[in-house]
């Protein structure tokens, strides 16, 4: 609503729980943050798939 973009990334685990990190920026900077996203992503090579499976519900 604002008018400023915001992108989150993965930045790593604490206490086995996720982190993540967020880039913002200013009006009609998307350009900048997809890059920067995609560069820290690129870079830290943080993120892990999930280890837990959804409940069987029984249907």
């Amino acid at each position: 609503m604002a008018g400023y973009p915001a992108i989150s990334v993965p930045a790593g685990f604490a206490f086995g729980l996720p982190v993540g990190l967020t880039f913002m920026g200013t009006a009609w900077s998307e350009p900048t943050l997809l890059r920067l996203a995609c560069g820290h992503e690129q870079t830290g090579r943080v993120r892990r798939p999930p280890t837990c499976r959804p409940a069987d519900v029984g249907f």
